[in-house]
C-alpha cells in the first residue's frame, strides 16, 4: 500500500513539473530501438547488418554477458547523440497558417481546421543550403494563394520568416526561403563516396512530442531504418525511413536526406543524396506564375464553355438538382476540351433523366455562342461528346500523349470551372502518389491531393496525361447498384489515361452508352417492359405458398423471401403472356445474355444493398397500385430494349427458364398522349392498357381520361372529376386525345362560341354534362 502511494505521487509530481514546463522544440535524443534488443552501434565493422543478424540470430537467443550489453547500449547512446547533435542545428519546424480566398479553402480537413481555430500546421524542415536561407520540407501541394503567413524554428526555439519559394519536379518536397536565417552558416558536408547498402545508414529526424518536437535517432543494421520495397520487384530497391530527416553513415558522415513517403537509395529513381539537390530540377513559384498567363492562354484556345438548357419538368415531375453555384436553374455551363475542330469532350456525368431533358446546346467558340448538338454518353466514363454546327474551334487537345510519371514526380493540372458567375482556369501541380487497384482490378494512379472532375492533367510541356472524370461501372449501374449522380463526389473521381481514351475519342459512337440521349417528355417516361404486375415475395408469402403447394421449393428458390417478385397480373398481348407466363408464377432472376452474373430480383433493395422502399430512384419498391415505373419495369428499362435475357422463374413447384428479347412498352398513362383545354380548364390523356385493366375496360370502350381540372373553371363548375372517363361529346363517340382536341377546338371556334354535352363513364355508371363556352 505505501509502495503505492509513493508511486502515486511521484507520478503526479512528474507530471505537474511536466506541465508547468516551457514548450519545448526539441527533446533527448532517443532510440527506436526495443530496450531489450540494444543495437551495436562502435563502428561500421561491429555494426550489425541485415545478413549478420540472420546468421547470428541463433546466438541471440544465447545470454549474453551482462557488461558487454550495457557497454552496448552507452556505445549506441554516444553515437546517437553525435548525430543528433550534428543534425540539429539543420532541423527546422515550419509553422504554416492559411487563409481561406473567396470563401474557397483548401482540400484538406486539418488545413480547414486549422484555419477556422487560427492555428498554424507544422512540419519538419531541413536547411539545405543556409547561406541561401532555403528550408526543405514535405510538399502538400496546395496552392500558394491559401498560405497566409510561414514562420520556421530552430532546434534552439528562435524563430524566422519563411516564404514559399519553389516545389522540386522529381522530389515530393518544397524549399522555403528565408533572409533572416538565425542559425549556422555552414552548409552541411555531404560525403559523396560510394556506400555499401543496405547496413550502415542511419536516419535522424523529428517526431511530434506533447509540447513540441522530438529528435529520434534510429539506427542502421538490424531492425534500423532500411526497407526493402515493394514499389518494384528488384532485390536492389531499398528505401529509408518515410519521415522527413538526414542519413549518416558509420562515420557519422552526412550522405542525404530523406522526403516522405519514400525515398529510394538506388539508382536514380529518387534523389537522395546531398548532392543531387543542386541537380534535381527546382521550379520557382514565381518562375512558376510567369509562365502561368502563356500556358492558360495556349490551353484555353482548345476549352470551350458548353451552356446546356433543360427542359422544364412537367407538374409533378422530379426538378433537377445540379453541382456549382446554381443547383436549381434549368440553364447549366460545362466546360470541355475540343477533340477534333468541331467536336468537344465534356468530362461531366449526367444521370440518365438529365441527358433526357436536354433541350438547347450551344458552345462558345471564338467568343461567340453557337449551336451543337448532343452526340452521345460514353458507357464506361463519365463524359459525353457535343458537335458545333459548323464553328470550329482554334486548336485542339494535344495528340501527343505524355505517359504516367513515376511517382511522386510533379505534374501540371488544368481545371476550368464556373466559379462567381464566369469561367475561372485554374493552373497548379500535383503529384503521383501511388497506384490503388479497384473494381474489376484495374489499377488507377492516386494524386496527392484529390483532383476534381474534369481536371486535365499534363506534364510540363503541355502533354496530356490524363482525364479526371467520375468512374462509370454499367453492370452495377443496371442492377441498380448506383446513385442518381449530377453533383460528382472526389472519391469516385478517376484519372483515366489519354493513351486509353485516344480511340474513344477518336471514334466515339463505338463507345456510346445506346440508352442515354435526350428525348421529349413522352418518351421520357416510357418503359421497357414484361407484360406483369408483381408483389415482392416475403417470408411469409413464401411460407404460405409452400403450405399451399405442398412443398419447399419458393422457400428454396427465394431464400426464404430474400429474393423474387409473384406475379398477380399478366397483360393481354404482353411478351410474358406469350411466353406462357401467368399469375402465381414466381420471377426469381434476370441474366443476360453473354454475362456470367445473374441479377436476382430483390425489389426492396436500393442503390446501396439497403431493403429500404424509399429508394425511389432505382424502383425501390414494386408498385401494385398501377405505377408502371416500378422495380422491374426500372430493372428492364435499364437493360434496354432489344436486349436479350434469360429470365428464371418458379412455375408451380418447377423451376424454368424462358429467353425473351425486351421491347418497350405501349405507352401508358403516365406517358399518354394528352390535352389541355385552356377555355374549360380540363386535361385529357388518352386511354391506355394499363387504365383499361384498372377499370376493366373493354378494349373497344372509347373515350379519353379526365387527368386534371383545374379549380374555378368550366370544367370545375360542371362537376367533372379525375379519372371519370369522357366517351361521347355531341353524341359522337371520343376515340382519343386527337379527336377529343379537334372536336373542342370546333365547338369553341365559333363568333359565340357553343356548347359541349359530354357524357361521362365513372364505376359502371353514365352522366351527362353541359359546358358552354365562351
Amino acid at each position: 500500500m505505501n509502495r503505492w502511494i509513493t508511486t502515486t505521487v511521484a507520478l503526479l509530481l512528474a507530471l505537474a513539473a511536466f506541465a508547468w514546463a516551457p514548450p519545448r522544440v526539441w527533446a533527448q535524443a532517443e532510440t527506436a530501438a526495443p530496450a531489450d534488443k540494444p543495437i551495436k552501434a562502435v563502428g561500421a565493422a561491429d555494426r550489425a547488418s541485415p545478413a549478420d543478424a540472420d546468421r547470428n540470430k541463433g546466438a541471440e537467443e544465447v545470454d549474453e554477458d551482462e557488461e558487454n550489453g550495457e557497454d552496448e547500449c552507452e556505445d549506441d547512446r554516444e553515437f546517437m547523440q553525435e548525430l543528433a547533435d550534428l543534425a540539429s542545428p539543420y532541423l527546422v519546424t515550419v509553422a504554416t497558417l492559411w487563409k481561406e480566398d473567396k470563401g474557397e479553402y483548401p482540400g484538406d480537413y486539418e488545413i480547414r481546421r486549422s484555419i477556422d481555430l487560427k492555428m498554424s500546421t507544422q512540419a519538419m524542415g531541413l536547411a539545405i543550403d543556409p547561406a541561401k536561407g532555403w528550408i526543405l520540407s514535405e510538399d502538400n501541394n496546395h496552392e500558394t494563394r491559401f498560405v497566409e503567413s510561414v514562420r520556421g524554428i530552430t532546434s534552439e526555439g528562435k524563430e524566422f520568416p519563411l516564404r514559399p519559394y519553389g516545389f522540386y519536379r522529381d522530389l515530393p518536397a518544397v524549399v522555403y526561403q528565408t533572409e533572416a536565417w538565425p542559425g549556422v552558416r555552414e552548409p552541411l558536408d555531404w560525403f559523396d563516396g560510394d556506400i555499401a547498402l543496405p547496413g550502415g545508414l542511419h536516419h535522424v529526424g523529428l517526431v511530434r512530442a506533447r509540447l513540441g518536437w522530438d529528435i529520434v535517432v534510429a539506427l542502421g543494421g538490424a531492425g534500423g531504418p532500411m526497407a526493402r520495397s515493394t514499389d518494384r520487384k528488384t532485390d536492389d530497391e531499398w528505401t529509408a525511413e518515410a519521415a522527413l530527416g538526414l542519413i549518416f553513415d558509420d562515420e557519422a558522415r552526412p550522405l542525404g536526406f530523406t522526403v516522405p513517403p519514400l525515398a529510394s537509395l538506388v539508382g536514380n529513381r529518387f534523389p537522395w543524396r546531398g548532392g543531387d539537390l543542386a541537380k534535381a530540377s527546382l521550379i520557382t513559384f514565381d518562375d512558376f506564375a510567369n509562365a502561368k498567363a502563356e500556358r492558360l492562354s495556349r490551353f484555353g484556345k482548345f476549352t470551350h464553355e458548353v451552356k446546356i438548357v433543360y427542359r422544364q419538368p412537367e407538374e409533378g415531375e422530379d426538378n433537377l438538382e445540379f453541382e456549382g453555384e446554381d443547383r436549381t436553374s434549368l440553364t447549366q455551363y460545362y466546360y470541355g476540351f475540343a477533340v477534333s475542330p468541331r467536336r468537344v469532350v465534356v468530362p461531366v456525368r449526367l444521370d440518365k433523366i438529365y441527358i433526357q431533358r436536354f433541350k438547347r446546346i450551344t458552345v462558345r467558340m471564338n467568343d461567340q455562342e453557337v449551336p451543337a448538338k448532343f452526340l452521345g454518353a460514353f458507357l464506361n466514363f463519365g463524359c459525353f461528346m457535343v458537335e458545333t454546327d459548323g464553328a470550329e474551334s482554334p486548336a485542339v487537345l494535344p495528340s501527343e500523349w505524355a505517359q504516367v510519371p513515376d511517382i511522386q514526380r510533379a505534374v501540371m493540372t488544368y481545371l476550368p470551372e464556373r466559379k462567381f458567375g464566369g469561367r475561372r482556369d485554374t493552373l497548379w501541380y500535383n503529384r503521383i502518389s501511388g497506384y490503388k487497384r479497384e473494381y474489376k482490378d484495374e489499377q488507377w494512379p492516386g494524386y496527392t491531393n484529390p483532383l476534381p472532375r474534369g481536371t486535365l492533367v499534363m506534364d510540363f510541356d503541355g502533354r496530356p496525361i490524363g482525364l479526371a472524370m467520375i468512374e462509370r461501372r454499367p453492370e452495377e449501374e443496371k442492377k441498380g447498384n448506383a446513385r442518381r449522380i449530377s453533383r460528382d463526389r472526389d472519391e469516385s473521381v478517376k484519372i483515366y489515361r489519354m493513351a486509353k481514351l485516344a480511340d474513344a475519342f477518336a471514334s466515339p459512337e463505338a463507345h456510346f452508352d445506346p440508352n442515354l440521349r435526350p428525348t421529349d417528355e413522352r418518351e421520357e417516361k416510357r418503359l421497357v417492359w414484361l407484360g406483369v404486375e408483381t408483389q415482392p415475395v416475403t417470408p411469409e408469402l413464401a411460407e404460405m405458398l409452400d403450405e399451399m403447394a405442398g412443398g419447399d421449393s419458393v422457400q428454396k428458390l427465394t431464400r426464404r423471401g430474400e429474393v423474387g417478385l409473384r406475379v398477380t397480373h399478366v397483360y393481354t398481348g404482353s411478351p410474358a403472356e406469350k411466353a406462357g407466363i401467368r399469375p402465381g408464377t414466381v420471377l426469381l432472376e434476370i441474366r443476360e445474355q453473354g454475362k456470367n452474373d445473374p441479377i436476382e430480383l430483390k425489389p426492396l433493395e436500393g442503390s446501396y444493398g439497403y431493403r429500404f422502399s424509399r429508394f425511389r430512384s432505382y424502383g425501390g419498391s414494386s408498385d401494385s397500385d398501377g405505377n408502371r415505373s416500378n422495380y422491374l419495369t426500372k430493372l428492364l428499362t435499364r437493360l434496354g430494349p432489344g436486349t436479350k435475357v434469360a429470365i428464371a422463374y418458379l412455375d408451380g413447384t418447377e423451376k424454368k427458364s424462358q429467353d425473351f428479347i425486351l421491347e418497350w412498352a405501349p405507352y401508358d398513362y403516365s406517358s399518354a398522349a394528352k390535352f389541355k383545354d385552356e377555355k374549360s380548364g380540363l386535361t385529357v390523356k388518352d386511354l391506355t392498357y394499363d387504365i383499361r385493366a384498372i377499370l376493366h375496360l373493354d378494349a373497344s370502350q372509347p373515350g379519353v381520361i379526365c387527368a386534371k381540372v383545374e379549380p374555378g373553371e368550366k370544367a370545375a363548375v360542371a362537376q367533372i372529376h379525375p379519372s371519370v372517363i369522357l366517351t361521347e361529346i355531341n353524341g359522337r363517340p371520343i376515340a382519343n386525345v386527337e379527336d377529343y382536341q379537334k372536336r373542342m377546338e370546333e365547338i369553341q371556334g365559333g363568333a359565340n362560341g357553343g356548347v359541349a354535352d359530354i357524357r361521362l363513364l365513372w364505376m359502371g355508371k353514365n352522366r351527362m354534362v353541359r359546358i358552354t363556352f365562351p
